[in-house]
């Protein structure tokens, strides 16, 4: 014969907390799922104002190729903080991999060439000579890829990219405005991470981009986020220390839905006084966004000037690239011009 258990009766107030907490978890479940939902939606929606307010080139695919010319600024510190720089005439190709711009297929190409010889001091009022600063004689360096490899090519030797270099075509493919414009195509996820940087700030005035010697520092994250949304898209798939290195974070202005500022995560360091793992943080800020022809004007076109699909189509392109590495300027890249969806050749992206 089965035993027979006698269990005590729970008491009034027992009862009443078992189904106070069971109306609880009834309520904030469906609440704490329609926040979720409402998380990613009101990201989706910033990013789309900002796709259709830098062009909706950028997410149609109307934008197969570009290319920009203009002048890379390096800056170095010597150990007593003391900052040089060097500027070289550079050429940045770029070719949409076959799902659209912004996934792993994308190709690019960053030429770095010798800088232009200044005219000798004895030569008076007379002008130098005119070179071709672009010519590839005088390149220095390709940091690259072809949609498969990565490369760092300096003459005939060429390594696989790494470091600075690697951070730089993963701003520009992976990473760049076009990924972020086109998520969904390529299957990413976003979250909004407004509040979450904002609560970084520790309440005193935020510094400013200059450190005691005058060199150039990013200002703070939390500092930047203000009048901003801060989109996050991707990660969770590779984290070290704590650190999610895969995730991107989108600055766009509440004011304007430009995109203002991209950062990451490359990778972390413990703490020497808390013992807490310290984020490596890649930081690029765009600006001078100035408006470039989709394609070039057609005189028999019917289409009026502006038409997303007529040849007077344009998109915003940022005419100038900050990079920050931990905080500390460390390149600029300024363009003179950008043209859209040039022919670009397989031989333009090699080793």
């Amino acid at each position: 014969m089965a035993k027979k258990w006698n269990l005590p009766k729970p008491s009034r107030t027992e009862l009443w907390w078992r189904n106070a907490l069971a109306l609880f978890i009834c309520a904030a479940f469906p609440l704490f799922f329609a926040t979720a939902l409402w998380a990613q939606g009101n990201a989706q929606s910033s990013v789309n104002l900002a796709a259709h307010a830098h062009g909706d080139g950028w997410q149609t695919g109307s934008v197969k190729t570009w290319s920009a010319t203009g002048q890379l600024t390096v800056y170095r510190y010597d150990k007593d903080g003391g900052q040089s720089q060097d500027t070289f005439p550079v050429t940045v190709l770029h070719q949409a991999g076959p799902s659209g711009g912004g996934a792993q297929g994308d190709k690019l190409q960053r030429l770095i060439f010798k800088a232009p010889e200044a005219p000798p001091a004895s030569a008076g009022p007379s002008q130098p000579v005119s070179v071709n600063i672009f010519s590839f004689d005088r390149l220095l360096t390709r940091e690259g890829t072809d949609g498969t490899n990565q490369w760092h090519s300096a003459g005939p030797l060429s390594t696989q990219a790494s470091g600075h270099p690697q951070r730089f075509i993963e701003s520009q493919t992976n990473r760049s405005l076009e990924a972020l414009f086109n998520f969904q195509k390529h299957g990413k996820n976003l979250k909004d991470v407004t509040a979450d940087i904002l609560a970084q700030d520790p309440g005193d005035s935020a510094p400013g981009n200059s450190d005691t010697s005058g060199h150039a520092h990013t200002i703070p994250s939390f500092a930047a986020a203000k009048n901003k949304h801060v989109i996050e898209m991707g990660g969770t798939s590779n984290k070290k220390l704590g650190i999610d290195t895969d995730a991107t974070r989108y600055y766009i202005d509440d004011s304007t839905s430009m995109v203002t500022r991209m950062e990451f995560d490359y990778d972390s360091a413990t703490d020497p006084f808390s013992k807490q793992p310290l984020a490596l943080t890649e930081v690029y800020e765009f600006s001078d966004y100035r408006d470039v022809p989709v394609a070039p004007p057609n005189p028999f076109s019917t289409k009026p000037s502006g038409s997303s699909a007529g040849a007077g189509a344009t998109v915003k392109f940022p005419f100038r690239i900050d990079r920050y590495d931990t905080g500390q300027l460390v390149e600029s890249l300024v363009f003179t011009q950008v043209v859209l969806n040039q022919n670009l050749r397989p031989e333009n992206f090699r080793k």
